[in-house]
């Protein structure tokens, strides 16, 4: 996993930024290749998926998603996305969505998550995590499952 993390901080530049429309439409194309994406990330009982509601696709802006652990990801953002979206890699906390900047690779999933063995993205490297709402619900929200659960 280290060397891949290593090709992707030299490459970080080369990699392509993409819509999920793109990935869609030209799924071919992109098989098998790292690419940037802007997407709205949902957490749902252990459940990734990726959308985009702005983008308005022949089909559906709906693309299946997991992540490769372990994954790479800018200071502090895998600790955003716990707390936003309730994603842990040892059982999900609660259902959640943020705005993230993701790097993955396009094709077949495998070993990440309720997906595998459907198209989609892999995300091998989180880049940013931002809330839709009330930050101070999201950390309220996060401190009390931790409480309840005695997750720490």
């Amino acid at each position: 996993m280290s060397r891949l993390l290593d090709n992707l901080r030299v490459a970080q530049s080369q990699i392509p930024t993409v819509t999920l429309c793109d990935l869609l439409r030209n799924s071919a194309q992109y098989n098998d290749r790292l690419v940037r994406v802007h997407a709205l990330l949902k957490q749902d009982s252990d459940y990734v998926s990726l959308t985009d509601s702005s983008l308005p696709c022949a089909s559906a802006s709906f693309v299946y998603s997991g992540f490769q652990e372990p994954f790479a990801s800018c200071d502090g953002a895998r600790k955003l996305l716990t707390i936003y979206t309730g994603y842990d890699p040892q059982g999900h906390l609660y259902d959640g969505v943020a705005n993230v900047v993701i790097v993955g690779r396009w094709g077949v999933i495998k070993n990440a998550g309720q997906f595998d063995g459907q198209t989609g993205l892999s995300i091998l490297c989180l880049e940013t995590v931002k809330t839709l709402g009330d930050e101070a619900f999201h950390r309220w929200r996060y401190f009390e499952f931790r409480i309840l659960f005695r997750r720490f």
